[in-house]
C-alpha cells in the first residue's frame, strides 16, 4: 500500500489530462481522490502500522489529498441524486458538475462485432424485469434478472437512522437516494389479478388488474396492500377495473427485499430496446465527488478528534440533496460525527462496491455482517422469506478470514518465498 500511495502521489505534478475528458481518463484530481482513499484504508485496522507513517499522519494525508480535490473547484455535487446515475445509464459524461469523476467504461451492447463488452450492469444488478412475451420492442424496462436486493438493515439506515425528530418514520419525508436505490417497484408484471382492498373510503371493494407483462412498473405488493400509488399500463376498458386514484398505499411494503435500483434499465433512460441482451453500455463509478467530501470529513475528525466547519458542511449538502435534514447535534463530537459519517456513506454510495471495504477498515465488517443477518423483520409485509432466510445464513457465514483474501495456489508454488495467509 505504501508503494501504491508513492507511486500515485510521484504522477500527480504530471498529470495534466483535462477535465472534459474525466471521467474515461485520469486528472490529477482523480489521482488525489483515489490517494485519499488509499490514505484512509491503510490507517484502518486491517493494515500494520508502517515504520514512519503511524495512523494518525495517514488520517492527515487522507484529509490533505482530499481537501486538493475540493479546493480545485473543478467537481461539485450534481442537484440531482438521480441525475448521477441516469447519465451512466445513457452512457453520458456530466459536464455540469463533473461529480462522477472516474468511471468504468463499457462501450458496446454486442449487437454487432464492433459492439463489444463485458459490461453486465443494469442487467444482472438492477431492477428485475422478466416475461414470457417478447415483444421486447413494448417493454419499459430492458431484460433484467435484477439479482441484486437491498437488506432491511439498508433500508433502517434510509428510513430511519439519523433523521431529525420531525422527521422520525414519517412516511411523507423520504430520503431521495431511498426511492432512488430501494424502489417501491420492478417490472416483474401484473396480470389478470383480482384484489380486495380497502379504498380511500374506508370500503372494501374487489377490483380486477390487467396489465402486461413486463411493460410497465409492477409494485411491490403484500396481502393487496401496494408499495406506491402509480401502477402503469392498466387496462381500464374491463369491468370492475383497479382503479390506482383510490389507493391507500404503504411505502415500507417488501422494504427488506427490494431490487438495487440504482443503475435500472429503464428505457427511458437507456434509450435503446435491446431484446435479451445481457450486455450493457451502462458505466460504473469508482470515484465520485460525494465519496471526496465524505473522505474528507471522517478524516479530519479521525485527525483532529472534531469536525472542522468544511467537513460539517459538506455533511449538509449531501444531505440537503437528498432532501433530508441534518441534526445538528450529531455534528458536535468525534464520535456523533464519525457514526454518522460512516452511516452517510452507506445511503449515499450503497451498492458502488465500496461499503465491504468501509466496514474492514474500520474493524467492523463480521460484526456489522452478523447483524445484519439478524436483523430481519418479523413482519412477512416487509419481506419474502426464503430470500431473507437466505440472507442470514450467509451473513452468519462471515468470518475473519474473509477479511482478507487468499494468495492463489498458482502463485504460491512459482513463489516460494510467498506464504498464505494464515487464515486462509
Amino acid at each position: 500500500l505504501k508503494w501504491c500511495a508513492d507511486e500515485i502521489e510521484a504522477t500527480i505534478p504530471d498529470l495534466y489530462e483535462p477535465i472534459d475528458n474525466t471521467p474515461s481518463r485520469v486528472s490529477q484530481t482523480v489521482a488525489q481522490g483515489i490517494l485519499a482513499r488509499v490514505y484512509l484504508f491503510m490507517a484502518g485496522e486491517s493494515v500494520k502500522q508502517i515504520d514512519g507513517l503511524d495512523k494518525k499522519e495517514m488520517y492527515r494525508r487522507a484529509a490533505y489529498w482530499a481537501n486538493e480535490v475540493i479546493a480545485s473547484h473543478k467537481h461539485d455535487l450534481n442537484e440531482s441524486y438521480e441525475e448521477i446515475f441516469i447519465n451512466m445509464i445513457r452512457d453520458q459524461y456530466d459536464t455540469q458538475f463533473h461529480e462522477s469523476m472516474w468511471e468504468a467504461e463499457f462501450l458496446g451492447d454486442r449487437t454487432s462485432a464492433t459492439d463489444w463488452t463485458n459490461g453486465r450492469i443494469g442487467d444482472l444488478i438492477g431492477l428485475r424485469s422478466q416475461s414470457r412475451t417478447t415483444n421486447y420492442s413494448e417493454w419499459a424496462c430492458n431484460y433484467s434478472y435484477g439479482y441484486y436486493n437491498g437488506s432491511y438493515t439498508l433500508w433502517q439506515l434510509y428510513w430511519e437512522n439519523d433523521r431529525t425528530a420531525d422527521e422520525t418514520a414519517s412516511a411523507t419525508v423520504i430520503d431521495k437516494r431511498l426511492t432512488w436505490n430501494l424502489p417501491g417497484y420492478n417490472y416483474r408484471g401484473m396480470n389478470n389479478q383480482k384484489i380486495s382492498y380497502k379504498n380511500k373510503a374506508g370500503e372494501t371493494v374487489t377490483r380486477y388488474l390487467q396489465q402486461t407483462q413486463s411493460m410497465f412498473k409492477t409494485p411491490w405488493v403484500y396481502n393487496n396492500n401496494f408499495a406506491m400509488p402509480d401502477i402503469e399500463g392498466l387496462d381500464q376498458t374491463i369491468e370492475d377495473a383497479f382503479d390506482p386514484a383510490d389507493l391507500v398505499y404503504d411505502p415500507t411494503v417488501m422494504c427488506a427485499v427490494r431490487n438495487a435500483g440504482k443503475w435500472r434499465r429503464e428505457t427511458v433512460y437507456e434509450k435503446q430496446m435491446s431484446a435479451k441482451s445481457l450486455y450493457t453500455t451502462i458505466n460504473f463509478p469508482i470515484l465520485r465527488y460525494a465519496d471526496v467530501l465524505l473522505m474528507y470529513a471522517e478524516a479530519i475528525n479521525e485527525y483532529a478528534g472534531a469536525p472542522d466547519d468544511q467537513a460539517k458542511e459538506a455533511i449538509r449538502e449531501i444531505r440537503k440533496r437528498a432532501g433530508v435534514k441534518t441534526d445538528e447535534s450529531l455534528l458536535g463530537d468525534y464520535r456523533s460525527f464519525r457514526d454518522l459519517v460512516r452511516n452517510e456513506r452507506g445511503r449515499e454510495l450503497a451498492f458502488e462496491g465500496l461499503r465491504k471495504w468501509d466496514l474492514i477498515r474500520w474493524g467492523t465488517f463480521v460484526e456489522k455482517m452478523h447483524n445484519a443477518g439478524t436483523n430481519q423483520p418479523t413482519e412477512n409485509k416487509y419481506r419474502n422469506v426464503s430470500y431473507t432466510n437466505y440472507a442470514s445464513a450467509n451473513y452468519a457465514n462471515v468470518t475473519a478470514r474473509h477479511i482478507y483474501l487468499p494468495i492463489p495456489t498458482k502463485e504460491l508454488a512459482v513463489n516460494h518465498a510467498l506464504r498464505q495467509n494464515p487464515l486462509w
